[in-house]
């Protein structure tokens, strides 16, 4: 059997697994309904030993045309696939676009994902931050605008490229007064129509 849920969780996946299941599929009732809705997995230490089925996402549109067939009482035959590769070496380069000098620099930043050398993850704020570069860059070139602190629009892998990033940063005496991140923008596309979305600082801010 096969579990088809709205409701996600690490809790949804193991009830999932004590329960049998050979697959989880998931989907998002207020997404659009062709999207992939963006959803994963962080289990716990204690938890890993229940990663034994795959979890696949899918469109509401494709959830919705299950859940017809199944109360029609017709039978759903549920086939999916997960391409993945392993590399002994992983690497990605940190790219650092510099404006102005001075101390007290203010850092825009978006993660280009994970150790792949890829653009899988949070290709709309790399993009974005792209967008922001370009047109700062015409604004000074022009004359249209004088910056009053250093900034540094950087691209960094996930995690791991963030604390390396930030290590050699300080490394060079270099002071950080501000950071803005930018993850996923406009991800919640029943939100925001996929144009932007702001979401608090963290509460230690």
């Amino acid at each position: 059997s096969v579990v088809l849920t709205s409701d996600w969780g690490m809790g949804t996946y193991i009830k999932a697994v004590e329960s049998g299941a050979r697959a989880v599929l998931v989907f998002k009732r207020n997404a659009p309904r062709g999207a992939y809705p963006y959803f994963g997995l962080f289990p716990l230490v204690s938890e890993l030993k229940y990663l034994k089925i795959p979890a696949l996402t899918v469109p509401r549109d494709v959830a919705e045309e299950i859940v017809s067939y199944v109360e029609k009482g017709e039978e759903v035959v549920v086939k999916g696939f997960v391409k993945s590769g392993y590399r002994d070496t992983a690497y990605a380069r940190v790219v650092e676009a510099r404006f102005g000098n001075g101390s007290g620099e203010f850092h825009l930043v978006a993660h280009y994902c994970h150790p792949g050398a890829t653009v899988n993850d949070n290709v709309s704020g790399s993009v974005a931050l792209l967008a922001a570069t370009k047109a700062l860059n015409t604004a000074i070139r022009d004359g249209k605008l004088r910056l009053e602190a250093p900034l540094r629009f950087v691209w960094v892998p996930e995690h791991h490229g963030t604390a390396r990033y930030l290590r050699k940063v300080l490394e060079e005496g270099r002071s950080i007064r501000g950071a803005v991140n930018l993850d996923m923008v406009g991800e919640r596309q029943c939100k925001t129509g996929s144009t932007l979305n702001l979401v608090r600082p963290p509460i230690v801010l």
